[in-house]
């Protein structure tokens, strides 16, 4: 720090801006890692809220919120009357086709699948997410 301290203000100002490249590679390098690691694998992110999701009850409505990057959402009314506008940001294709309006949907918290039910058939949507167990996104 003393050697820093014996500069003249010319030799510091070179000494800062001959270093600044430097640091703005090591921080850009950071920055990458960092986004590659977060959002490398989208389809685990879409896992973990697929796992989290929770609704139960009748479909009244199906769109997508063009004000908010598209997202896919389902009005939900459930067994109090209550609706709810569910966003399905992890919906894949295979999920958002095969729901439809008067459909009734039960999906439960940390379940894998969701159970579609219309007029007297009931089935099963089980979404296959390209993610395996010890991926960033389904560590606790």
């Amino acid at each position: 720090m003393e050697t820093f301290n014996n500069l003249n203000k010319k030799e510091k100002i070179a000494l800062i801006l001959g270093s600044s490249p430097i640091i703005l590679l090591i921080l850009i390098g950071f920055s990458i890692a960092l986004i590659n690691n977060n959002f490398g694998n989208r389809e685990c992110l879409n896992k973990r809220k697929f796992l989290e999701f929770d609704c139960h009850g009748i479909v009244t409505e199906k769109g997508r919120d063009k004000k908010n990057h598209n997202y896919a959402y389902i009005v939900v009314k459930d067994i109090n009357n209550n609706e709810e506008k569910v966003f399905l940001p992890f919906s894949t294709d295979e999920i958002w086709e095969k729901i439809q309006k008067n459909d009734i949907i039960e999906k439960n918290m940390n379940d894998t699948f969701m159970l579609v039910t219309r007029d007297t058939v009931t089935f099963e949507i089980n979404p296959d997410f390209d993610c395996k167990e010890g991926d960033f996104f389904l560590s606790p």
